[in-house]
């Protein structure tokens, strides 16, 4: 560290030139430090190091040089200066002096100016030269770490120059093979700046004969029609749009490319070839056109089929002469009409998923009157409604249907007795758990005393309670002035599994019933249970079939062959027949001569036609049970 004006080291085996020396240097501001023999550590020097050293020329002989000698083989002080001293003024001292590596000579005895010039001049020289040194070296580091960095940022650039060559290369490539599209760049005065594509290599075009083309050119008069979204484009703004064009649907969606100063100087536009997508489309709705005309003529023909039925059974029930016989044809002829009243409504909507479900019940409610109203005793049945306006699906519509008509149909038949002014109030709403709520309540005279809804074998109790499962709902009774009966169910979900009932003898033969058609799966598990059977599980699908049959290894297995699943009844036989051995009864009602073909290709037991005939199926049971104990 430079301090003062500089830094000596005297050595010198003459005390009193030494204390000349010192006091002289001292006295103007330099740092000194002595020695007084030859005695030099040289690691004291490179500790600290001096500006300028002086020594005796003659310590204890010529040692001086000697010491100058060793003081230059270090490399860190070889470039401090050595000024000798000397009482002898001859040509052979100087010479040995500078030949040691001295820098200048002084004699005794001293003289003021010349040794404060000289020790001066060497400082000033030794500092200067040692902050040349610092600086070259600084700079060398410098330049050293520049060109480092230089050669990295060097080899950076050629790394991202050679991405840059390889993305350029690999855009230009997709740029060219864009499959199904064209793809290119508009200038600000509507001119073609770059395109490629593989769509004009299928047309034969070479798209580099279309840069610098105006647009007019190629979309000649469509130009007025894609300038407008182009101009889109050019404000700033994305724009979309189809044309057809070249005996082709092309689809096109353009985009602006602002530069640094937020300009829009040209827009990218890549067009799509959606002719094969388009006429797809085009054959799709010409097929659901005609899926919606049949769809149409068959709830036509199935509503009317059914009406007709409904006026036969009307007929039949004015001509029968037995009140009790003309009941039962107007029941069923109130039930056939609920119905077709649905099919009726779906042939007069749009679509034919869902159906306005109040409107339904209004003329329902309006059609059992006229079926029903007994015009000899003068009743007369007011109806009070209070409906949501909701719609069902088809699968929800008709047991709703059939419910609201058991329960007015009972209401009409049982609820009042000999009175005339009777009150009905029909009740369907949705809350705001999207749960539903079917109510009917009459102001007759209630139900008799000990009646129980869940034990009531009556057709319409049995239907009531079944048509209530279809939907996964429950029924709340409420007796009081006159009886209501309320269906509460939710959202919709699968079928569930039913389980057998207690109180079945546990050695019964188990019978496991596969129809997904509530009311025919009630008649079989009525018909099974009163034949002394064990109903071990009804399911509605071919994969809770499949499993309840490997499960519950049923005696004999009751399938319907078409079932609402992606497996139907005949691969459920086909899969459960492979894994355990039981007999099969196929039910079908007009199933395609392919399917029936599957169906007998596992060799069922038996195959019946619906409408099963309870003797029929009796003897059917009975003989593949007794086959599967045979075996």
């Amino acid at each position: 560290m430079e301090t003062g004006n500089g830094n000596i080291f005297i050595a010198d085996d003459n005390r009193e030139n030494l204390q000349i020396l010192y006091t002289l240097l001292t006295e103007n501001g330099y740092t000194v430090k002595t020695v007084c023999d030859n005695d030099v550590s040289i690691d004291e020097l490179s500790d600290d190091i001096p500006d300028c050293i002086i020594l005796d020329i003659t310590l204890t002989g010529k040692n001086g040089l000697n010491l100058c000698g060793r003081i230059k083989s270090e490399s860190v002080l070889t470039d401090i200066p050595v000024i000798f001293v000397s009482s002898a003024d001859n040509t052979d001292n100087i010479s040995d002096a500078f030949n040691a590596g001295g820098v200048d000579y002084i004699l005794k005895p001293f003289r003021i100016e010349e040794v404060l010039a000289k020790v001066k001049n060497h400082v000033t020289l030794s500092r200067m030269k040692r902050r040349l040194e610092e600086i070259v070296n600084d700079r060398t580091v410098e330049l050293t770490r520049m060109n480092s960095l230089l050669v990295e940022t060097v080899e950076e650039y050629k790394n991202i120059l050679e991405d840059l060559q390889e993305n350029e290369t690999l855009l230009l490539t997709i740029a060219l093979n864009i499959p199904n599209s064209y793809l290119a760049i508009i200038e600000k005065d509507y001119t073609i700046g770059f395109a490629s594509g593989h769509e004009f290599k299928k047309i034969g075009i070479d798209p580099w004969r279309l840069i610098g083309l105006p647009i007019e050119k190629v979309f000649k008069d469509k130009t007025d029609v894609v300038k407008e979204y182009f101009n889109k484009a050019f404000s700033g703004s994305e724009s979309s749009f189809e044309l057809y064009f070249n005996n082709q649907y092309q689809y096109y969606k353009t985009v602006p490319l602002i530069n640094s100063s937020g300009e829009v100087l040209r827009i990218l536009t890549v067009a799509e070839n959606i002719t094969e997508r388009k006429e797809s489309d085009i054959r799709i709705r010409e097929s659901l056109h005609e899926k919606e005309t049949l769809l149409r003529e068959i709830h036509h023909r199935v509503k009317n089929n059914m009406q007709l039925v409904s006026s036969l059974l009307s007929l039949k029930a004015d001509s029968s002469g037995n009140y009790e016989l003309e009941s039962v044809f107007r029941t069923l002829q109130s039930r056939i009409f609920s119905m077709s009243l649905v099919h009726e409504k779906l042939y007069h909507y749009k679509h034919f998923s869902k159906i306005n479900f109040r409107e339904y019940i209004k003329e329902l409610i309006v059609e059992i009157q006229k079926t029903f109203t007994d015009g000899e005793t003068g009743r007369s049945v007011v109806f009070n409604v209070d409906l949501d306006n909701e719609y069902l699906s088809i699968e929800r519509a008709i047991p709703c249907g059939l419910i609201l008509n058991e329960l007015v149909m009972n209401a009409f038949k049982h609820a009042f007795g000999n009175q005339n002014n009777c009150l009905i109030d029909v009740g369907f709403k949705k809350d705001e758990y999207g749960v539903f709520s079917l109510s009917v309540k009459d102001s007759g005279t209630g139900l008799p005393e000990g009646f129980d809804i869940l034990k009531s074998d009556s057709m319409g109790m049995v239907l009531l309670r079944e048509l209530t499962n279809q939907l996964h709902g429950k029924i709340i009774l409420t007796r009081g002035d006159g009886t209501e009966f309320r269906i509460v169910f939710g959202p919709e979900r699968n079928e569930v599994l039913n389980r057998s009932c207690p109180g079945e003898e546990p050695d019964a033969k188990k019978i496991l019933i596969v129809e997904d058609e509530r009311i025919i799966s009630t008649m079989l598990k009525k018909i099974i249970r009163d034949e002394g059977y064990a109903l071990c599980g009804c399911v509605a699908s071919g994969k809770d079939a499949i499993r309840f049959a490997l499960n519950e290894r049923p005696d004999l297995v009751i399938m319907d062959i078409v079932l609402e699943d992606e497996i139907d009844g005949v691969e459920a036989a086909k899969i459960i027949t492979g894994e355990i051995s039981v007999p099969v009864i196929f039910l079908t009602g007009n199933s395609d001569a392919a399917t029936l073909k599957a169906a007998r290709g596992i060799k069922p037991y038996d195959m019946l036609t619906k409408p099963v005939r309870k003797s029929q199926l009796v003897e059917v049971i009975k003989a593949a049970i007794m086959q599967g104990v045979n075996d």
